[in-house]
């Protein structure tokens, strides 16, 4: 479980491990949960267009259960233009 991930995620090593751990999770049968308060903090990871946003936005695209708490009004749009 990686909780705070905004903070895990602004070491590119971390996230680098993360993103590993992530791939190999259904071949090991584990399961990893990434907790974020608010999916705009994707947005503070690298510089807009770095592979390090990339790479955490990634993160995201790829997890198959999504599920979306109650979130501050200003980031409902956000949060549904991420999660389509």
């Amino acid at each position: 479980m990686y909780d705070e991930a905004w903070r895990l995620m602004s070491h590119p090593a971390l996230l680098r491990r993360m993103d590993a751990h992530w791939r190999l999770a259904r071949h090991c049968g584990i399961a990893y949960m990434l907790i974020f308060h608010k999916l705009s903090d994707l947005d503070n990871v690298g510089d807009q267009g770095s592979a390090m946003r990339a790479l955490a936005s990634s993160l995201l695209a790829d997890a198959e259960t999504r599920i979306v708490y109650r979130q501050e009004s200003d980031q409902l749009g956000a949060t549904s233009a991420a999660l389509a």
